[in-house]
């Protein structure tokens, strides 16, 4: 089942169902849709029932299982949606999307000593870890079974072997003290094992609970 428009097309394999003239719709069970448009054919989902009012370029499924075996052990369950874009790089496309229903830990040694917890999701290329509707996704730094940090965000964007967020609340501990700070930006690049943190003044300084001082 194919939707083309102009430059682009939404495409559902191996798929089967009805298709309903009056309401001009599509009722259908099954299929497989891979993220070939992003040369990213390893990362696709299977769906179950889903609708299709074919006077829209998008649509959406309950229950699609994804699969993304470079970012995940296993496959998660969630709402998937799909539309043909016009006028849309590559980097800027949204769709196909992917929000898993509940929380899913990236696998272990996805990075060394760093574990991410939260909704699994997809926006086009990217692949995101985010909160829930009432907590937000956590990236926390271990060092000899101990916490050295904490991160929590609405979501922690994954890419090329690197993490970033716009806004996160930090917390970086030594003992029994810490250094924290909420709303900064954040990136992490694992191949150098390097973390980046950029906070502007209209957000506050960091507080260091060690000196009990705030540090700009």
């Amino acid at each position: 089942l194919i939707c083309v428009a102009r430059s682009d097309s939404s495409v559902i394999k191996n798929t089967r169902g009805a298709f309903y003239l009056l309401d001009f719709s599509w009722k259908g069970n099954g299929g497989r849709v891979s993220w070939q448009r992003f040369n990213m054919d390893d990362v696709y989902v299977k769906l179950a029932d889903y609708f299709i009012n074919m006077k829209n370029m998008e649509y959406s499924a309950d229950s699609a299982v994804l699969y993304n075996k470079s970012m995940m052990s296993e496959p998660v369950v969630g709402k998937f949606s799909d539309k043909a874009l016009v006028n849309v790089s590559i980097n800027a496309a949204e769709f196909p999307s992917f929000v898993s229903y509940s929380d899913y830990y990236v696998k272990k040694n996805y990075f060394k000593n760093i574990y991410v917890s939260g909704l699994v999701g997809m926006k086009g290329r990217h692949f995101s870890i985010m909160g829930t509707r009432f907590d937000n996704a956590e990236m926390i730094v271990m060092q000899h079974d101990t916490i050295r940090a904490r991160l929590t965000s609405r979501s922690f964007l994954f890419s090329n072997g690197r993490v970033r967020s716009d806004n996160i609340n930090f917390r970086l501990y030594f003992a029994n003290d810490s250094v924290s700070h909420n709303g900064i930006a954040m990136q992490y690049d694992d191949p150098r094992r390097e973390f980046t943190f950029i906070a502007e003044r209209i957000n506050g300084p960091y507080w260091d609970s060690y000196h009990n001082i705030d540090v700009f």
